[in-house]
């Protein structure tokens, strides 16, 4: 009796060990699936948009000027990611047309100027003087330095040009549309959002990443 009490034990010892030698490696992997992070580069936004340089560009409407914006978007997500355009992601870095809108910039609220207060006059002092009015307060205005009418630009006949996670989209736009009072937006979808090219599955969000004209080198400004 003695004797099977004693091999029942160790078999338990065993079964045990090996319970816990086989929980042990999945437990492990855990915290690592959880620090993972939907952005490649940390330190960079999911998506965003960059200013490559300036130059003369060809005007796809008639009210448009010769004078152009060449931008980046990059796609820091680890999804393929959808833009309204004309084009495709290729590793020779080719231009895209892309499906752009245009914005003014919310003013800000106009700015006192508040005059600084008199200073107090000593308890023991020649007899008080009749204070001055105050002068009315100054208000600065913040001056436009364009009007690009606001709305969306770009091309009229818009596909879906597909991003690969870790890519980026060259593409170019007007100067004008770039001012200090206005910004652009590109709309995009994350690839499983949609069932295809066309639609979307039910009611998706539309997303959007904004570049602002006073983030701009001032050189051209």
């Amino acid at each position: 009796m003695i004797h099977y009490l004693l091999m029942r034990s160790i078999l338990l010892v065993i079964v045990l060990i090996f319970g816990l030698t086989a929980v042990t490696p999945a437990q492990k992997r855990k915290p690592h699936l959880a620090r993972r992070s939907v952005r490649i580069l940390k330190a960079k936004p999911t998506v965003y948009i960059t200013f490559v340089r300036f130059g003369k560009r060809e005007p796809t409407h008639n009210n448009e000027s010769d004078e152009g914006v060449w931008l980046r978007v990059h796609n820091n997500t680890r999804w393929t990611l959808l833009f309204g355009g004309y084009g495709a992601y290729t590793a020779k870095d080719e231009e895209v047309s892309m499906f752009y809108g245009v914005e003014e910039v919310p003013k800000p609220r106009d700015r006192f100027i508040i005059m600084p207060p008199l200073p107090q006059r000593p308890i023991f002092d020649r007899p008080p003087v009749q204070a001055q009015p105050t002068e009315t307060p100054k208000v600065e205005k913040e001056e436009k330095d364009c009007d690009a009418p606001p709305g969306e630009w770009g091309i009229d006949v818009v596909g879906l040009i597909p991003l690969p996670p870790g890519k980026s989209l060259l593409f170019s736009v007007p100067l004008e549309t770039l001012c200090k009072n206005l910004k652009i937006y590109i709309e995009y979808n994350y690839a499983w959002e949609r069932k295809n090219f066309y639609d979307n599955y039910g009611d998706e969000p539309q997303h959007r990443v904004y570049f602002y004209g006073s983030d701009l080198p001032k050189v051209a400004r």
